[in-house]
């Protein structure tokens, strides 16, 4: 069992099987995904079919930028997720960081490469958890 970073108690820690996310998309969480434990971040940064168990750092923010990515209990990304394959996730994920790349110093700046940093992590979590 990895460590658990930034004070969070095993108490604190909540089962979860993969699925869609559990919290809103806001929530700050720590995630664990086999072989990585993640610092906190808005849980809508998370492959959440991957994770096997969080912690909830704060409540839900309100207003979230990325509200327009969730179809109900839905995340665009979780639905993008399930309906590829782990190789064609894992080119989805490095496309995406190239795209953020890219067009860092013309759009987005510092959050473009933001971004890339997401979708790289995916592409790693998702190698990491094998076949659904």
């Amino acid at each position: 069992m990895p460590d658990i970073p930034y004070g969070a108690k095993l108490s604190d820690w909540i089962p979860h099987n993969g699925g869609p996310c559990p919290v809103p998309s806001s929530t700050i969480v720590h995630v664990d995904i086999p072989g990585f434990v993640f610092e906190p971040a808005p849980a809508f940064r998370f492959p959440w079919h991957g994770v096997k168990r969080y912690c909830i750092v704060s409540p839900p923010q309100p207003d979230s930028s990325n509200a327009h990515y969730r179809h109900g209990d839905i995340e665009c990304i979780d639905a993008i997720r399930a309906a590829l394959t782990d190789e064609e996730w894992r080119g989805y994920c490095k496309g995406n960081v190239l795209k953020y790349t890219w067009r860092e110093k013309h759009k987005g700046g510092d959050g473009s490469l933001v971004k890339a940093e997401d979708y790289l992590r995916w592409a790693i979590a998702g190698k990491a958890e094998g076949k659904r």
